[in-house]
């Protein structure tokens, strides 16, 4: 008889490979060597004189049918969860977001070599008991149906944290970032806290004070607009900078600073959600991609020049804010995410080869059973709660936060990212720790 399994990753595909060779192998072990007779002639015994001692010898008959009882136990727990009966056809990889191929899952695994690939296709005698060949269908089956009759959603947490971890790569555009924050977004700032804050009247976002391509600065008479540079851009034609407004929002046939660094915060994004961002808000959600790298990237503030003109304390942009706690937490769940999907394969495998010892350590019970099977399901429900919270987590940002926010964040979205981030880590306990206790009702 033969049997095909499904996992979710090359990864998984081949730590599912290992973990049943390693399993037939260590079971073949046990029944050559005998161990697994003394076992049960071990546990046969320790049943009968646990039931004789505990009864009258009129009782005899029920003693006889207890022991019957757990004799037929032992066979049943011996046949199809303890030995390989069913030969592993093939193992398939599916694509939990294949009904959303226009959104692409972010998730990575360890690359899995070719020459590894073929060697795994060469393990044709690789086998598997019939009850975790059932568990195993039935939980990837469940997994499957669940996770591809969610609605297609932009992962809204998982696009801010790789924004936000983005570093600057092109070495002459950090040059012209920090030129740019030296001879405009420096002097405007100056020319703010000197001149601009006389007006209580209409002050400006402290927010928008801090991006080096504030709106008021690009949009108010006597900064950006107003002021000249002796400045030259080798990639501009011609190469000479008129202003800080055109220098950064381009001027002609040139792109502007701002275009640049849109593009190099959003390289390491799918295009599926590249147009995501794009189809948000426009020029907004630009200037919010933007930032958010740039919370990477803070300009080297000793090298820009004299320090008279440096703006005074709280004036550094992207300091340490709530939305910097929030970015903090957010990356804790995409990394714990990212670790989920590392880790559960290597559990699974551990399991897999220990599944012959738990059971002998158990007494080849249904206790044992039920036991080591909450231990499968749990392990591999784990990308599954991870999916439904991150489904979960990008319609309440889709809904109550417009996406991104990154310019306005808030405790409220701060409260909603560490729920996100431990309320997977909660449920598999608390999945876990169901299906245990079902097996702890068990007394057989």
């Amino acid at each position: 008889m033969t049997v095909s399994l499904t996992v979710f990753s090359e990864w998984e595909s081949m730590l599912t490979s290992y973990g049943w060779l390693l399993n037939n192998f260590i079971t073949e072990l046990l029944f050559s060597s005998g161990i697994v007779l003394i076992a049960i002639v071990i546990t046969l015994f320790s049943t009968r004189h646990t039931a004789t001692a505990t009864s009258e010898p009129a009782d005899m008959p029920t003693v006889q049918k207890k022991l019957e009882v757990k004799a037929a136990i032992v066979v049943a727990v011996l046949l199809f969860a303890f030995f390989p009966m069913f030969k592993i056809s093939e193992i398939t990889v599916l694509n939990l977001r294949s009904h959303c191929e226009h959104q692409p899952s972010r998730a990575q695994t360890p690359f899995v070599s070719n020459q590894v690939k073929q060697e795994l296709k060469e393990l044709s005698d690789l086998r598997i008991p019939v009850l975790w060949a059932f568990l195993h269908k039935l939980g990837a089956g469940i997994i499957y149906q669940v996770a591809t009759s969610l609605d297609c959603f932009t992962d809204w947490t998982d696009i801010e944290t790789v924004v936000r971890t983005n570093k600057i790569r092109d070495p002459a555009l950090v040059h012209e970032y920090s030129l740019f924050v030296s001879k405009c977004y420096r002097q405007a700032r100056y020319h703010y806290q000197t001149q601009g804050l006389g007006n209580h009247t209409n002050l400006p976002d402290s927010d928008d004070l801090a991006y080096i391509g504030s709106h008021y600065y690009l949009n108010t008479r006597g900064y950006y607009r107003d002021f000249l540079l002796p400045v030259r851009l080798a990639r501009w034609q011609p190469n000479w900078v008129r202003s800080c407004y055109a220098w950064w929002q381009g001027e002609g046939p040139n792109a502007g600073l701002k275009s640049v660094l849109f593009n190099q915060a959003i390289e390491q994004l799918s295009a599926a959600e590249t147009n995501a961002i794009s189809s948000r808000g426009g020029a907004q959600y630009q200037d919010a991609v933007i930032e958010a790298m740039l919370k990477s990237n803070p300009p080297d503030w000793q090298s820009l020049g004299p320090a008279g003109s440096q703006p005074v304390d709280g004036s550094v942009p992207n300091q340490g804010d709530v939305s910097e706690q929030i970015s903090s937490a957010l990356s804790q769940s995409y990394f714990l995410q990212q670790l989920a999907i590392y880790v559960q394969p290597i559990l699974l495998l551990a399991l897999y080869l220990l599944v012959p010892l738990l059971l002998l350590s158990s007494r080849l019970s249904i206790a044992g059973v039920l036991r080591y099977s909450a231990y499968f399901l749990s392990i591999q429900a784990i990308p599954l709660i991870y999916l439904l919270a991150t489904a979960l987590d990008a319609q309440v940002i889709d809904n109550l936060y417009d996406g991104l926010s990154l310019e306005s964040a808030d405790f409220g979205r701060l409260i909603t990212a560490y729920t996100f981030t431990y309320f997977p880590i909660a449920l598999f306990g608390l999945v876990f720790l169901s299906l245990v206790q079902i097996a702890k009702k068990s007394d057989l």
